[in-house]
């Protein structure tokens, strides 16, 4: 149940959606008590341009009742050779 929770958060990280992120944080008032998610939300909120890789995801039982997530992101400025570019259409040309 904790990695289902923190996947969901990680991926509205990775899909660089600081609303999405901030939601999930909130729902059941942060249960899980991530370390520095509102540090996450400004970042995505104060450079939106910037992309997260996920580089690692583990998770510690410290005991049969404690589990502690750490992860590792590595983020980068979305720059214009990035722009999402047009599907070619019929022809090879874009649209």
């Amino acid at each position: 149940m904790v990695e289902e929770i923190d996947r969901r958060r990680l991926q509205r990280i990775l899909e660089a959606d600081p609303a999405g992120f901030w939601e999930a944080v909130r729902e059941e008032r942060d249960a899980l008590r991530w370390c520095g998610a509102s540090a996450l939300y400004a970042f995505m909120r104060a450079v939106p341009q910037a992309r997260a890789e996920l580089l690692s995801y583990e998770q510690w039982n410290i005991d049969e009742a404690s589990v502690v997530s750490f992860g590792a992101l590595a983020f980068r400025k979305l720059d214009a050779s990035d722009a999402i570019r047009p599907a070619p259409g019929p022809g090879g040309r874009g649209r």
